[in-house]
């Protein structure tokens, strides 16, 4: 399987008249490299293969889902990604806060990794294997997550505007990660055309982990 990223296309160097660009049948595109074809109007065309093509421009209602096949900006896995595009984000903008301890920074990097880890999967389409996240087993913070009191000495906290503002921006990424794993439940559970219980099962991990981060700042 090849996958087409916005970088390898910027390495191109497409001129600017060119309207197609032929892949092989396994390419699979990172979701910028398909929004990079799309601001340039170019059209993916499979090789060995007879794509009906499309007249004119593309529908600004309509994105790339996999390939050259459209579907409606609405489109679950597009909602998804959208979700997990902002969760990046926020994730990004706590790491780059001056206020930030170096070991919380160092514990959301690696946060980042695995989420983008996540999204790298649905793209390709290969299978999202768990592992340990900041030196624990991910079903141990899972356990952690349900019984506060046990792990930390406090009940599960309610946020309020006289928590710290570190807790605060746990709380707000810990929310944001439960949106993109209801996101995926919409687009990846049994019953769709894409099961991937793989990816709800990480989302639902990170949230846990996210959530006793969100404690151990509330507890320290």
């Amino acid at each position: 399987m090849n996958i087409l990223t916005e970088e390898s296309l910027r390495s191109m160097k497409l001129p600017a008249s060119q309207r197609e660009l032929v892949v092989a049948p396994e390419t699979v595109c990172t979701p910028s490299a398909l929004d990079f074809l799309a601001a340039r109007n170019i059209t993916l065309v499979v090789s060995n293969t007879a794509p009906e093509k499309r007249g004119g421009a593309k529908p600004e209602y309509k994105t790339h889902l996999r390939g050259d096949i459209l579907v409606a900006k609405t489109h679950p896995v597009i909602a998804f990604r959208g979700e997990m595009d902002c969760l990046f984000a926020l994730i990004a903008e706590n790491i780059a806060m001056p206020s930030r301890r170096e070991q919380l920074r160092q514990e959301l990097s690696e946060l980042l990794d695995f989420a983008r880890k996540i999204l790298l999967c649905e793209v390709t389409q290969k299978p999202f294997e768990l592992s340990a996240l900041l030196g624990r087993d991910l079903d141990e913070y899972r356990k952690m997550s349900h019984n506060p009191k046990n792990f930390f000495g406090i009940d599960h906290p309610i946020p309020n505007e006289k928590m710290n503002a570190a807790a605060l921006c746990l709380n707000t990424m810990r929310a944001q990660t439960r949106r993109a794993e209801l996101a995926a439940v919409r687009a990846f559970c049994p019953g769709t055309d894409n099961v991937r219980e793989d990816i709800i099962t990480a989302l639902n991990r990170l949230s846990s982990v996210v959530y006793v981060l969100f404690c151990m700042e509330l507890a320290t």
